[in-house]
């Protein structure tokens, strides 16, 4: 119930340079309201390029997001979202199958010899071990 009154932000495109405590005061800088940041590290401690900012009500974090998104911030153009359990998972896959759009073409072109089948590199391995 206490989560339903913070506001969390999606932030991509962010430096692996950037630190939890770099974020927070560039963000605090405009929105001294945050109440959280946190850059998503690998198992090194670089950064992955996106975090997470927290507000205390869904109205900050709708006002960051629309503030926020577009800024540079290391050299780089952040994007903003409003984040959630769910929303990041629901619209990652349907950007990631946008190409597909056009492989809706496809069937055509593999109607040529699978020129689909060999960009993959199956046959041309298949073919050299048969030699």
């Amino acid at each position: 119930a206490k989560e339903s009154n913070e506001g969390s932000v999606f932030v991509g495109n962010v430096d692996p340079s950037v630190t939890d405590f770099a974020l927070l005061s560039f963000v605090r800088q405009r929105f001294p309201n945050v109440r959280h940041a946190k850059v998503v590290c690998d198992d090194h401690g670089r950064g992955k390029g996106y975090a997470f900012l927290r507000f205390g009500s869904p109205e900050e974090a709708d006002a960051a997001v629309a503030g926020i998104a577009g800024s540079t911030l290391a050299g780089r153009q952040i994007s903003a979202s409003k984040a959630n359990k769910t929303r990041p998972a629901k619209t990652a896959p349907p950007m990631m199958h946008a190409p597909n759009n056009n492989n809706n073409n496809a069937p055509a072109m593999q109607g040529q010899g699978g020129p689909a089948a060999a960009a993959y590199g199956g046959p041309p391995q298949g073919v050299g071990a048969g030699d």
